[in-house]
């Protein structure tokens, strides 16, 4: 259960306060009776014993009754519909860089675990937005596609990890220019904001960002580092130093503050630069610049949970009265009443477990049916009889991925990854990867399979499924060639080669498609644990690789 006014609980210090003074003004008439009647010419005309009884339930339903009234103040939420709602909000892309420089330790821990730090705050500040991530080093791929859900892009940004791209450099170009481009394809300005040390390799930032001038696109930067240059640590498996990067010549790297890049690259946008501090300051500096920033309208579907606050005044209310007339009723129906008054909350919870089981079974039957897109509805459904039961959630991005709607599967995928069943999240994280793989995103696919095996060792399909996003992000499938009549008609002389050649190729796809398709993980097996790293393998040789 929600609350849409949680600060209203403050109610109940003097609420609190109020039954220990009702408690001691009972205890203090039941000793003035006894001192000014005698014992039993007290129990001959009123039973002392009841009329203590009666007392203290009457005080008891008394504070219940205020207590209900608390609750009905901080607006209880229970239960949700789906509603369109139009919103006016910017589209803001952050550009995290991950190359090897922002290992450095000119801010502790490092220059990456504050970069963290400050995008998480800045988050906290810019709610109404869409917020997409973009992780690059030396190529930069989109890591978290544009939502409204900021709590969703604050788990993506907490999961990015020193060595996830493993190109190494740093280029500020690609990435602002692969922002711009989503940007443009959604029609719509925006804002980015890039957090980097500024080191850029042969890239052209300044060329991207008169791009994104082009297209009313504003950059933010903040810098991190120091212009003195800080040494590049490199670390073994259990993450200790066992020495620091060096060049050709031998000689131990420094990576320094480009300050000059960085303010070159906002200033052409019309943006700010800020430079990276202990008190973080530069956040809300940021966060009031990105506020002022032209709005635009975009209708979004939402989950509107709603306050049931009428349920709880009105039995507060009757609660009050009862308290006031509680002599005028019989003890036994006073009894029943208290009884079901504390049984209440648990057959509202079994007829709500009843309504959410009852519509998992329909969405299930309908799923086996193929009527993925009732299924999905269903499965919706289910979901705002329980908010909290991540299953259906789970469920319905299996309907969608079976629809081929990707995006909103995995919308679903990441909501179910949050639970706390580690065996639902590891399911959930592995059919992300599926999603991802799909849409050819193999270097995302990856990243979600790793997740997964960290939850799931001994998982087979993922192990595999990770395998395959590897080799294919380092050699992506071949693509086939619609647009080659010749090829086409079997008219040119190497086509039947190449009919061959695809001919291998389709029956190999076919069999890792066999994988790929499967659904949630299967039963564990008892083999080795299997601890996948990337790092390291199939690197290109940069003349600069931090």
């Amino acid at each position: 259960m929600n609350f849409a006014h949680p600060y209203q609980f403050f109610w109940l210090i003097p609420l609190l306060l109020f039954s220990i003074a009702l408690i001691w003004s009972s205890k203090s008439k039941s000793a003035l009776v006894q001192k000014l009647i005698d014992a039993d010419l007290v129990e001959k005309i009123f039973p002392f014993s009841a009329w203590k009884s009666l007392s203290v339930k009457k005080n008891l339903i008394l504070v219940l009754g205020i207590l209900v009234l608390v609750l009905a103040l901080a607006g209880p939420e229970i239960g949700q519909r789906l509603e369109s709602v139009t919103v006016k909000g910017e589209n803001v892309f952050i550009l995290f860089d991950c190359s090897d420089s922002m290992q450095a330790e000119d801010f502790k821990p490092t220059r990456l675990e504050k970069s963290k730090r400050l995008l998480t705050g800045l988050l906290e500040k810019i709610h109404g937005n869409r917020v997409g991530i973009i992780a690059f080093a030396g190529e930069a791929y989109i890591y978290c596609p544009m939502t409204f859900d900021l709590s969703t892009a604050k788990q993506f940004l907490k999961s990015i990890e020193p060595g996830m791209i493993p190109q190494p450099g740093t280029q500020i170009g690609k990435a602002i220019r692969l922002a711009v481009s989503k940007m443009a394809a959604e029609n719509g300005s925006g804002s980015i904001v890039l957090l980097t040390d500024g080191e850029d390799h042969k890239s052209d930032p300044e060329g991207a960002a008169e791009e994104a001038k082009a297209k009313e696109i504003r950059i933010f930067a903040i810098g991190i580092g120091s212009a003195e240059g800080e040494p590049i640590p490199i670390r073994d498996a259990g993450g200790s130093v066992t020495g620091y990067k060096k060049n050709k010549k031998g000689e131990v790297v420094l990576s320094r503050l480009d300050e000059t890049t960085l303010a070159k690259v906002s200033s052409e946008t019309g943006g700010a630069y800020f430079r990276a501090s202990e008190t973080e300051q530069e956040i809300d500096l940021l966060a009031d610049q990105l506020s002022q920033s032209e709005k635009n309208p975009v209708t979004q579907k939402r989950n509107i949970y709603e306050n049931r606050y009428q349920w709880f005044l009105f039995l507060s209310l009757f609660l009050l009265i009862l308290s006031e007339s509680l002599g005028h009723f019989s003890r036994k129906l006073i009894n029943i009443f208290v009884i079901g008054l504390i049984l209440l909350p648990a057959f509202l919870g079994v007829a709500r477990a009843a309504g959410f089981s009852q519509k998992i079974r329909e969405g299930n039957k309908l799923y086996g049916k193929g009527n993925y897109s009732e299924a999905a509805e269903s499965y919706n459904e289910a979901g705002l009889k329980s908010p909290s039961d991540l299953r259906a959630n789970f469920n319905r991005g299996d309907a969608l991925y079976k629809m081929q709607d990707w995006d909103k599967a995995k919308e679903e995928f990441q909501k179910s990854a949050m639970s706390k069943d580690s065996g639902l999240t590891a399911k959930s994280l592995y059919n992300m990867g599926n999603n991802f793989f799909q849409q050819g995103n193999y270097r995302q696919a990856a990243e979600a399979y790793k997740q997964n095996l960290r939850l799931n060792p001994y998982d087979e399909d993922a192990k595999h499924n990770l395998r395959l996003s590897l080799q294919f992000m380092q050699k992506p499938p071949p693509q086939k060639n619609k647009n080659n009549k010749d090829d086409k008609h079997g008219k040119n002389p190497q086509s039947q080669a190449r009919k061959a050649v695809q001919d291998d190729q389709k029956k190999e796809k076919e069999e890792n498609a066999k994988r790929i398709l499967k659904s949630a993980a299967g039963d564990d097996k008892n083999k080795p644990i299997f601890n996948p790293d990337a790092k390291g393998k199939n690197k290109k040789n940069y003349e600069e690789d931090w």
